[in-house]
């Protein structure tokens, strides 16, 4: 008979008289059992907690190290699980790949026990991002991550109090402080980059970025915008988000869209279902086919039939993986830096640090998008209608994103000064 995964621990009546479960292997005793066939209520109390204990763990199937004695292999895994748990599957754009990326970092520290981990090693990890040309907010914000995976230990009892403790004295870098180096702000776009940068783009992507150019949304809310979520029946068009990036918080995220948006939105939600995706990367793959189809010079009789191609054949450029039902943030930038590549190629002759700084120069993101529209509202109307449109409950967050005009200090400059 197959195991039942999902079985609970069975109270037992000892030979002793004395009521009893095992759990990961280990006999719990929880008192006499009774004359009666059922277990007094004493008993059920004290298992349904051991049973509460156990289904709060993740129902760990060997007995869990104790505190002094876990290692930091023992931590990042359990850890790993519940991440995995709580924001793996709440969503497609999570923490998880974060907590994934920080945990790589402490992959050389995995023998070592978690009551040993103290401010030592964790200034070891910083000195190895500094090493990696991070900057210091990245830095600051990773080691803030590596203390947040200690803190959940010492909730689940993985990790002891003081190790915590010890670890919140390490202070973040300051800036002028420290060998790190210091970011660039974000800044708008330049519509001219766009422009140039438009006629390279996948024909969905560039819906994506003109639609991006009115309604001022993140990334990410673009990529997780299915049709059901789109009203149609009043004007202007609303969407109402439940996965966006301060759900967790309780704020609510509405996208309008007017005219020039329901003229981009309504060549592609015709006749599809509400649960798909807007901007799906396989519609997109059979944009670019019947493109190059409509292209095609050669017979239909001869050369490759339609939908197959000779890199199958002979196995170059192999597809590493179909198209998925939606894009990621990270897939939307990455067409983005590709067409970037394409309408400004590296010139040529320059040394190996003028090319790199060649490609920071005239690659730009989807956000620098949103950091454009906010300021372009923010000079025609006001800080508070940026913020509406950005989704912030915050204008000190607002003018993160708008920038300044100071055009009118010019202006009044020219005239007083």
């Amino acid at each position: 008979m197959p195991r039942l995964k999902n079985a609970l621990p069975k109270l037992r009546k000892h030979a002793s008289g004395q009521a009893i479960v095992t759990i990961c292997g280990h006999d719990h005793y929880l008192g006499h059992w009774g004359s009666a066939k059922t277990p007094t209520k004493a008993v059920q109390q004290k298992y349904d907690a051991k049973i509460a204990e156990w289904l709060a763990v993740g129902r760990p199937t060997v007995s869990r190290p104790e505190s002094r004695n876990s290692t930091v292999a023992d931590l990042l895994l359990a850890f790993l699980r519940y991440a995995d748990k709580t924001y793996g599957q709440r969503d497609r754009h999570s923490r998880y790949y974060v907590f994934k990326r920080v945990a790589k970092r402490l992959k050389p520290y995995s023998d070592l026990r978690v009551s040993e981990f103290g401010p030592s090693q964790l200034k070891g990890v910083r000195e190895t991002l500094i090493a990696g040309d991070m900057t210091r907010v990245s830095v600051n914000q990773e080691i803030g991550v590596v203390r947040q995976i200690f803190k959940w230990g010492v909730a689940d009892e993985l990790v002891p109090v003081e190790v915590l403790q010890r670890l919140a004295c390490v202070s973040g870098l300051r800036r002028g402080y420290s060998e790190a180096k210091e970011g660039e702000a974000v800044l708008p776009v330049d519509e001219e980059a766009v422009e140039a940068t438009i006629p390279h783009l996948p024909p969905l992507v560039r819906k994506m970025v003109r639609l991006q150019q009115i309604v001022g949304c993140r990334p990410a809310e673009l990529c997780n915008l299915r049709i059901g979520d789109i009203n149609t029946t009043s004007l202007p068009w609303t969407a109402h988000l439940a996965e966006h990036k301060t759900a967790h918080h309780g704020k609510k995220r509405t996208l309008c869209f007017g005219p020039r948006a329901r003229a981009i939105l309504s060549t592609i939600i015709d006749g599809r279902a509400n649960t798909e995706f807007v901007f799906d990367p396989r519609l997109s793959e059979s944009i670019r086919h019947d493109d190059l189809n409509a292209k095609r010079v050669t017979p239909l009789n001869q050369g490759d039939r339609i939908g197959y191609s000779a890199f199958t054949r002979t196995g170059k450029r192999k597809r590493k993986r179909a198209p998925t039902g939606s894009y990621t943030s990270a897939s939307y930038r990455r067409a983005v830096t590709r067409a970037c590549g394409k309408a400004f190629p590296v010139p040529k002759g320059l040394n190996a640090a003028a090319e790199k700084q060649w490609r920071i120069d005239h690659r730009w993101s989807p956000n620098q998008i949103r950091h454009a529209v906010a300021t372009q509202i923010r000079k025609s109307a006001d800080l508070e209608t940026a913020g509406l449109v950005l989704g912030h409950s915050n204008l000190a967050t607002t003018q993160i994103y708008a920038e300044r005009d100071f055009t009118k200090l010019q202006q009044l400059m020219e005239q007083v000064g």
